[in-house]
Parts: structure tokens; C-alpha cells; sequence
């Protein structure tokens, strides 16, 4: 099982290079709204919430606007202090889930969710974003350790819904890394097979609905793109700009 904990400190030091010389009022069309600066203070303010357990409507509008916005005037550069200051306290939250202030139950933006169930959250939010970072900036990278593991984490959401809808099983398959999955307990009836990030934003809500049926679907699949962007998140009406 990866460490979450250095799976998020090499990520966070990935999006700090990035941000180093990046305008910070460039938008980033996969966070409507959103300016680099915006996205690292939602990141940052993420991390500090977390580890002060202010996790009460957590992923929810009012929750990340409210980090935005008490960040607003901040440069930069004291975002990335109070990120670094935030790290070490953060990282062991993610090393002993049960041992932090996080409450058992956390109320989130889509109903309770078991504290155990934020194992991989955190790391999932921050490759997310960096991705829409890269494409923002048009700095993309090649797929990593960190990919694999936010893919995983979103299958294993993914099994909850398909089992919820009564959908029969699908193979998940990376043909950049040969990793597959299984969404479900029987032999697949279908197949959907894709590169790690193209997947993993998809079931992540960066691509449209007509972007997700035409990935590389093959079998009795009927039902199954409906079902693949996570309750969390939901598709674009228009294709993201940079991806």
C-alpha cells in the first residue's frame, strides 16, 4: 500500500515548482472562476482546515470558497509558508487518520462520510488540481506513482456507485501503466480502457459527458458512462481548455 503521506509531499512540491514563475491571476478553465492563485489558496486552505478538523461541510461550495476568499490578498509566497507550515501536522493526519481531530463521522458536501474513508481523499484533491494546473499552463508531465494511486482510490468509490445503481461489472484498464480493475464482484461485462490521467480526470468530473462516451468503451456497457463521473464532482458542459 503507497505512503499517502509522501505520495502528497512529492505532489506538493510538483505544484509548488510549478506555481513558482506562473502568473498568479492566470485562470485555470478546469476551476471556472478560478485563477492559479485561487487554486493554491483552496489547496493550501484544504490542508490547514484539516488539520485544525474545520472539515464540517467538506468539498462543499461554501467550504472552498471560504479558504479562497480568506486567502485573497495573501501573495503568494505567504500561501506557500503557510503550506509548508501546514505540511508536517498534515501528513501525519493522513499517517494515522484515527489519532487526528478529525470527527468519526465528517459531514461532507454529498452526506456523512466515515473518517476512514479520507485515506486517499486528500492526496486525490491535490493531483486533481494539479493537473488542471498543467493544463492551465500547458505543462504537462508524464504519469506517475501519484496517478496510479488517485485512479485506484476512484475505482474503489466507483464499485459503491455502479454496486448502488445495480450496473453489472466493468474492467477498468491504463494502457500506459497495465494496471486493471475490476467496478463490481463478477466477470466484467465490459471494458473501458484509456491512458491513467485521461481515466482519471474523467471519473473525476474534467470531462464532458460526450468526452466519457467516447473513451474506449467495448462490451454491454449501456449505463455504465452515466454512472462514471463520482458524486462529488460532475462533468463539464464544455470540453476544459488544456484539459
Amino acid at each position: 500500500m503507497a505512503d499517502i503521506g509522501d505520495l502528497y509531499t512529492r505532489t506538493q512540491a510538483r505544484v509548488e515548482t510549478l506555481v513558482s514563475t506562473a502568473e498568479p491571476a492566470h485562470g485555470v478553465p478546469a476551476c471556472p472562476g478560478w485563477t492559479v492563485h485561487d487554486v493554491i489558496a483552496h489547496v493550501v486552505g484544504l490542508a490547514t482546515d484539516v488539520v485544525r478538523g474545520e472539515v464540517d461541510g467538506y468539498a462543499s461550495a461554501q467550504w472552498t470558497d471560504a479558504q479562497v476568499s480568506a486567502r485573497h490578498a495573501s501573495p503568494m509566497g505567504e500561501l506557500i509558508e503557510e503550506w509548508h507550515g501546514a505540511l508536517p501536522p498534515f501528513v501525519e493526519v493522513m499517517a494515522n487518520l484515527d489519532a487526528s481531530s478529525l470527527p468519526e463521522t465528517v459531514m461532507t458536501a454529498i452526506g456523512p462520510a466515515p473518517r476512514s474513508s479520507f485515506r486517499s481523499a486528500f492526496l486525490v484533491d491535490l493531483v486533481q488540481h494539479e493537473h488542471d494546473l498543467r493544463g492551465a499552463l500547458a505543462a504537462w508531465r508524464s504519469v506517475l506513482d501519484d496517478d496510479v494511486e488517485v485512479l485506484d482510490n476512484q475505482v474503489r468509490n466507483l464499485r459503491v456507485v455502479f454496486a448502488l445503481a445495480g450496473l453489472p461489472t466493468l474492467e477498468i484498464a491504463a494502457d500506459d501503466t497495465g494496471r486493471t480493475w475490476k467496478v463490481g464482484r463478477d466477470e466484467p461485462v465490459a471494458r473501458l480502457r484509456g491512458g491513467t490521467v485521461e481515466l482519471l480526470r474523467s471519473i473525476g468530473g474534467r470531462r464532458t459527458d460526450d468526452e466519457i462516451r467516447t473513451l474506449g468503451w467495448s462490451g454491454a456497457s449501456a449505463g455504465m458512462a452515466e454512472r462514471l463521473v463520482l458524486p462529488f464532482f460532475e462533468a463539464p458542459a464544455s470540453p476544459i481548455a488544456g484539459g
